[in-house]
């Protein structure tokens, strides 16, 4: 089987959890639109990977493939590929509808892109989606009849056992953007240091700079020392930092968007023994944190209990094979 992955998104958060769908396709063709000439990451290294300057060229080099059936990540695709002929397998990452209604607040942006996303359900010939509860909404959306598959968004990081853990260590894993709401984050950590005094809250982040000024708003100006912020690179120095932590913040507002979602922090979390303070939101794998206790379940972030922080490290390994186990 082969993929057609587009723009290219091997450096993307997206990029990890559909190398892993490609996987288990035993995928081995990789099509995409890029100027680059190799691939530069392991994940990628396993693929024969080929570029092309434009989509026109990328489509019409595959129309010379005998193998008709490819695994495309967005409904654009799944849409311009169906119509020349090939079978696709649509790998549902999101509710694009209305995630773009939530940035741009259009009523028409979100009529016409529920059209294609109709259009790329209808013609799809199998689907991937990333959580149980994303399937159950777009089969009640959709009334959909194809082959179907439940693959949740997974890790490429590990525990490190020789790391010890920090104790009381707090972590935030990600970007600054408004919906990520790294301003819970630091609320709640505000409460649990009244607490916990000797707790710390690390932040990884691509984007110290925005994140000053965000810090500046709403940590409280006695617990400054207490908040190291950090840029992390590669793969190997997530793990080794993940590895240390004990508490990781996966705080999302209640929306559609965060029902469907199988969050890769999450599983990066689990699989570093990092317990999850997350929210409900996250509706088909929060319950796995409260199963194996390891973090907390937030309907609110006013729910959080400050008393209530004894790492579990067995849990979160174990909450993390369930993870994968999902189907």
């Amino acid at each position: 089987m082969i993929a057609y992955i587009g723009k290219w998104i091997e450096h993307s958060a997206v990029s990890t959890a559909f190398f892993k769908v490609l996987d288990s396709f035993d995928c081995c063709e990789i099509y995409t639109v890029s100027d680059n000439q190799k691939a530069s990451s392991k994940a990628l290294s396993k693929f024969d990977l080929k570029n092309y300057p434009s989509v026109f060229r990328a489509i019409l080099a595959m129309l010379h493939r005998k193998e008709k059936k490819v695994i495309v990540p967005d409904i654009f695709s799944c849409i311009l590929l169906s119509i020349v002929g090939f079978k696709c397998v649509f790998w549902v990452q999101g509710a694009l509808p209305e995630e773009s209604y939530l940035r741009h607040k259009s009523a028409f942006r979100l009529f016409v892109l529920n059209s294609f996303e109709r259009l790329a359900f209808r013609l799809a010939n199998q689907i991937v989606f990333v959580s149980p509860y994303m399937q159950a909404h777009y089969n009640g959306k959709y009334n959909l009849s194809c082959k179907q598959f439940v693959m949740p968004c997974l890790s490429e990081l590990r525990y490190r056992e020789e790391v010890a853990k920090i104790r009381h260590s707090f972590c935030y894993v990600g970007g600054v953007s408004e919906w990520q709401k790294i301003d819970w984050t630091i609320i709640c950590f505000n409460r649990i240091r009244k607490v916990l005094p000797d707790a710390q809250l690390y932040i990884a982040t691509g984007e110290p700079d925005v994140l000053t000024g965000i810090i500046d708003k709403y940590l409280d100006p006695i617990n400054k020392n207490f908040v190291k912020v950090t840029s992390i690179k590669s793969r190997e120095d997530m793990e080794g930092f993940l590895s240390k932590m004990e508490y990781g913040f996966l705080l999302r507002e209640s929306n559609l968007v965060n029902f469907l979602s199988s969050p890769i922090k999450l599983a990066e979390y689990l699989s570093c023994g990092v317990n999850v303070i997350i929210s409900s939101s996250v509706r088909s794998y929060a319950p796995i944190i409260e199963s194996y206790n390891c973090g907390q379940v937030l309907e609110r972030i006013e729910d959080l209990s400050v008393n209530k922080f004894d790492h579990n490290l067995e849990g979160s390994l174990l909450a993390y094979k369930e993870l994968t186990s999902v189907n």
